[in-house]
């Protein structure tokens, strides 16, 4: 004390003080009391609340702080102090007062019965731990002579002194070196590498607020780290101050002081075990979602520059048990949802949150007025219906799927508590990763569905019902997993954010974030800072021309893997070709099964939705094998399905037919390596009466068969290379063809006159505007020489310069198809203000193209004009029927008829295939023709054998009674009629509901 310095000396006598404990020791010579049944609002107010008393005679070594280090054996001298008092009751007196500091004579209970109260200074001193304070000053401005004379307090002390001196205990002996350090360490990231996860022993020095408090870690016997820690997984109501350093007061909160003052009384000074856990945001892992790489670099460049953290997030284990547990259950704080995967590695969340309840339901201080929200999902399905087994049927998203029940509709399901990846630049190839495994794991597959709560409509969004997805099937460490849980694990999406009293949530949230601090910490996914690369599928059946350049790699491929993307109906999807990198439009070879309506004006066939969800639920989104066999008219791939099981490879065509969702294509099935099969699962169909046989009944409706010249006679022609019309194809044996007119009331003749034909062309679009028609090549000899000319011509024209831009195309020249290749044509049409020519590919047909000029050039006439090879395509009508057509003026301009547009598209199956022939008529440039398929099996049975007679019988054709041949062939026209008959009896193809053609 320095000189004058006020000193006030109350009565020796005077009895002492008692009802007070330490609160706590702030060094070898000081403490803090506190009245024993003091309470938190008491601790606000100076005179009823703490009291720092100071050990009179005493001088102890003084503790370091920030600004200074700590005086030699300073930290041993309070350690001794600290075990001596801290919690206990004690009993003092004033001996003196100077500079508002008071000084005191403390005392503890005797040691024994009969002995006095146990001088604390004596223990000190005795110890080693503190030296006798001699003060001059105080001394000669109020000497007290029985202090220090004999049986004076500060001669005793001395005397007491004076054995620990000689034998050099405590401070007296020798210096222990100490190195401390009370400020955060500087690389606070590498401080939590170091000492992540492992129980540290440790001293409560300051408590700042219920959830933040300073502790001194003892690393080593000689290494000292202090830090500030944020008890992790709960949070506690502000103090007024703010609670934390260098914080704004903004104020306290209702309960702040009593959950302060709740830590202090049990931990303030205490032994405990500190386990470390994390460093808060920002220094910990950025938020994968709402930044690029550019700024994620940047927050990790921030946070090098800014390593060391204000605090720290972990645990503080008093003997006794957990803080946190025991300021939850008290009702002085709430959890922290976002610790709960720190906490994974530790356990503790789910105490927490049991704690937490327990004041909830007791409605304990923070929850006094606290009132249950009620979960959606139990105010509107009951919970008898909240679990239940279900097949997934789609994967809509990384997040949300449908479901279907035996016994009730499909379901929309999103997954609980469960955000996808953003579909934008950073967000979209982790998107298409999270579906993508949902759809692998989950498709086709039975799981158990637990709805857990229910968002009603709202803002624009629909009712949507959230649930907690199980596997039911899989490896034994999968079976029965979290789906969310697996694709947060995978770092495939992230926890949803609730707010704190949104009880909508997973049951199982705390798993949930528990799995994406592991995703995290091992950068997987989103974590990765990485974007992933999103597929981007070429649309091959876009046109014609992008299909035709894909058919060649595929039909070489043979079968090829391939995901179904869509399903437009039974017998048509929308496929994706990982391979090749290609999204494609499948249609079925061999079957037709009904269509589903297009748009609300139409509606279905009959059975075409049933076809649909068939198709749906057995393959759409299944891994599948295709195989490519042709292309049509308009880019559509026509092939094989196989469904990938197991049970092995199903053909998804025979499946269908099997069903009775589709029949059988008669001459196109018979090209596709599952024919016979087909054919079997049609019969078999009929037999059970399934799907659309469900009324079917077996005729025994047989045409007899007589050799008279009238198509191809039965037993005529066993196969394609042999019989008379083989033959006489091979000998060029047609026969002399008819007139072009006949004679007035009479028949034309009959004739007999074979070729081998290929069908180049297939026009028509179901409308008025563009009919149905069609050409044919005539196979042999020019055919041959066709090819070399093409082949001539596309190699002399592929590499030629460009035509003059002065060129006008008209008459013959060469023009470029939309399959990139060159062929000869006709113009027809020129418009040089548009640079656009409407041609004709006259060696394949009607071919009409409107080209730019840039791709068109003149034709080298003396290499490939008409002299050396005349046009290969005839144009060309069916004998003795029509395909049906709308009547004119019915229908709007440019409206396609459903019925025709079918009616074509059957035809279109033998678009490209080698057929066989008959000319019974030639109407000018036109021939009337009777078409056989050679692959036929009873290509030989006959006329009612041929392709004419198998339209009729499918109802797709009409007869034409009046060309001028038709009694010329008794037979054709017997087998005509009947399947004519047959297909309106059956209500197949166009007499489907009735005859289009009556009024």
């Amino acid at each position: 004390m320095s000189a004058g310095a006020p000193v006030v000396m109350p009565s020796p006598t005077a009895p002492l003080q008692g009802g007070v404990r330490v609160h706590s020791v702030l060094s070898g010579d000081t403490i803090v009391v506190r009245p024993v049944q003091m309470t938190a609002q008491a601790g606000k107010d100076a005179e009823n609340g703490l009291k720092i008393l100071h050990i009179a005679g005493l001088a102890a070594p003084r503790m370091g702080s920030r600004e200074r280090d700590d005086e030699p054996q300073a930290f041993a001298s309070r350690e001794f102090l600290r075990n001596l008092l801290i919690g206990r009751e004690i009993r003092y007196r004033l001996a003196y007062t100077a500079m508002g500091r008071n000084f005191a004579h403390v005392f503890l209970p005797p040691k024994g019965p009969g002995l006095p109260d146990t001088n604390v200074s004596h223990e000190i001193l005795a110890a080693g731990w503190a030296k006798v304070h001699d003060s001059g000053s105080r001394r000669n401005a109020n000497a007290v002579p029985e202090e220090e004379g004999e049986g004076g307090w500060k001669a005793n002390q001395r005397a007491v002194q004076d054995e620990a001196q000689l034998s050099k205990l405590g401070i007296w002996g020798p210096d222990e070196l100490l190195a401390v350090s009370y400020n955060m360490p500087e690389n606070s990231h590498a401080f939590l590498t170091e000492w992540k996860g492992k129980a540290i022993d440790a001293i409560v020095e300051q408590v700042r607020d219920g959830s933040l408090v300073r502790v001194r870690l003892l690393l080593t016997p000689k290494r000292h780290q202090l830090i500030n820690l944020h008890l992790a997984g709960i949070k506690t109501p502000r103090v007024s101050g703010g609670g934390g350093p260098n914080s704004v007061d903004t104020g306290g909160e209702a309960f702040g002081e009593e959950s302060k003052f709740f830590v202090e009384t049990r931990l303030l000074n205490r032994d405990i075990k500190v386990t470390l856990l994390a460093v808060p945001q920002p220094l910990a892992t950025p938020t994968p979602f709402g930044s690029t790489q550019q700024q994620q670099a940047q927050q990790q460049q921030q946070q090098q520059q800014q390593s060391t953290a204000s605090v720290l997030i972990g645990m503080a284990i008093h003997p006794n048990g957990d803080i946190a547990a025991f300021l939850l259950s008290a009702g002085l704080a709430r959890v922290v949802d976002w610790h709960t995967g720190m906490l994974a590695s530790v356990g503790g969340m789910e105490k927490y949150r049991a704690a937490e309840k327990v004041a909830k339901d007791r409605r304990l201080n923070i929850w006094k007025d606290f009132v249950p929200t009620a979960i959606s999902s139990q105010m509107s399905v009951p919970a008898a219906a909240r679990t239940f087994e279900a097949v997934v049927t789609r994967v809509i998203s990384g997040d949300t799927i449908h479901v279907k029940r035996p016994t009730a509709a499909e379901q929309r399901i999103q997954l609980s508590s469960i955000r996808q990846p953003p579909k934008d630049q950073q967000g979209g190839g982790w998107s298409y990763e999270a579906r993508e495994c949902l759809r692998k794991r989950l498709i086709g597959k039975t799981v158990q569905v637990q709805i857990d709560y229910i968002k009603p409509a709202e803002a624009g969004f629909d009712e949507r019902t959230y649930a907690t997805v199980r596997t039911t099937t899989g490896a034994k460490e999968t079976k029965g997993a979290n789906v969310g849980e697996l694709l947060i694990q995978r770092g495939l999406a992230t926890v949803v954010r609730h707010r704190r009293d949104d009880e909508d949530r997973s049951p199982f949230f705390d798993d949930l974030l528990a799995a994406e601090a592991t995703a995290a910490s091992e950068a997987k996914g989103i974590h990765s800072g990485k974007a992933a690369t999103v597929p981007n599928f070429v649309e091959a059946s876009e046109n014609a021309g992008r299909a035709h350049s894909y058919l060649p790699g595929l039909k070489r491929a043979g079968r090829a893997q391939a995901i179904i993307d869509f399903v437009a109906s039974g017998s048509r999807f929308k496929v994706l070709v990982p391979r090749e990198n290609a999204r494609l439009t499948l249609v079925l070879a061999g079957i037709k099964a009904p269509r589903t309506a297009r748009n609300p004006k139409e509606k279905d066939e009959p059975f075409g939705k049933e076809a649909q969800d068939f198709a749906v639920s057995h393959a759409l989104q299944r891994d599948v094998e295709i195989e490519v066999l042709s292309l049509d008219k308009v880019g559509g791939f026509i092939g094989c399905l196989y469904l990938l099981g197991p049970n092995g490879k199903q053909d998804f065509a025979q499946m269908l037919v099997e069903a009775g969702l589709a029949s059988v294509h008669g001459h196109s099935a018979e090209g596709t390596p599952n024919g016979p099969k087909l054919f079997a699962a049609e019969e078999a169909a009929k037999k059970a009466k399934a799907g659309m046989w469900h009324d079917y009944t077996e005729e025994g409706e047989a045409v007899t068969a007589d050799q008279n010249g009238n198509g191809v006679a039965a037993g005529a022609v066993s196969s394609a290379s042999s019989g008379p019309i083989a033959g006489a194809a091979a000998k060029g044996a047609w026969g002399a063809r008819p007139p072009a007119g006949a004679v007035a009331n009479q028949p034309a003749p009959a004739r007999t006159d074979y070729r081998d034909v290929v069908i180049s062309d297939v026009r028509g679009d179901g409308s008025l505007e563009k009919p149905f028609g069609f050409s044919v090549q005539t196979l042999g000899g020019e055919i041959s020489q066709l090819e070399q000319l093409m082949h001539d011509l596309a190699k002399t024209y592929r590499s030629s310069a460009p035509a003059p831009a002065s060129f006008r195309p008209q008459g013959d020249v060469a023009a470029k198809f939309e399959d990139g290749e060159w062929y000869r044509a006709q113009v027809l049409k020129a418009s040089p203000a548009a640079k656009r020519a409407t041609v004709l590919y006259y060696d394949y047909g009607n071919l009409l193209e409107d080209v730019p000029f840039s791709d068109i050039k003149p034709l080298d006439a003396a290499k490939f004009g008409r002299a050396r090879l005349a046009p290969q395509a005839s144009e060309a009508r069916l004998s003795f029927v029509k395909l049906f057509a709308p009547a004119a003026g019915t229908g709007e301009a440019g409206a396609v008829n459903e019925y025709a547009w079918e009616a074509q598209e059957r035809f279109r199956d033998y678009l490209g295939q080698k057929l066989i022939a008959n000319v019974d008529y030639q109407e000018g440039q036109v021939l009337h023709l009777t078409l056989y398929d050679p692959a036929s099996a009873n290509v030989a049975a006959g006329p009612e054998a041929s392709i004419n007679v198998s339209l009729a019988k499918e109802g797709w054709a009409l007869l034409d009674e009046r060309v001028p041949y038709w009694k010329s062939y008794p037979k054709m026209g017997q087998s005509l009629v009947s399947g004519n008959q047959e297909a309106r009896r059956r209500h197949l193809g166009v007499y489907e509901y009735g005859d289009p053609e009556s009024s």
